[in-house]
């Protein structure tokens, strides 16, 4: 974070949280208002089979701007509920609203936005 805290353009940035998952940026970030790891945590939060960017709506910037960009998410062991059918869970994966489902696999599940 140190070498591209406050720079202006980051293309293929990357947020990781080990055990979790990852968010990849499709489009360069503007990281010029993120000046420290703890200003980014604020943020993003990447939890198990979730992922907030910007919990504070009024810091959101608009799409396009800041990290409110497309992006790939890669969320990691989120299991099927057990009393879901596979099929079943795969539908719910599919529906939820702004999102495009890529994938799910081996309790990875992988799907686009195109801001947050």
């Amino acid at each position: 974070m140190q070498r591209v805290a406050g720079t202006a353009s980051v293309a293929n940035f990357v947020i990781h949280r080990k055990g979790f998952g990852s968010i990849h940026f499709k489009a360069e970030v503007d990281l010029t208002s993120i000046s420290s790891l703890t200003a980014l945590r604020e943020l993003v939060k990447i939890e198990r089979g979730l992922v907030t960017m910007y919990p504070d709506e009024s810091k959101k910037p608009s799409p396009g701007n800041g990290l409110n960009v497309p992006a790939k998410i890669v969320l990691e062991k989120v299991p099927k509920p057990p009393d879901f059918e596979m099929d079943e869970f795969l539908e719910d994966l599919k529906a939820k609203p702004d999102q495009e489902f890529v994938s799910y696999e081996s309790a990875t599940w992988t799907y686009q936005v195109e801001h947050f």
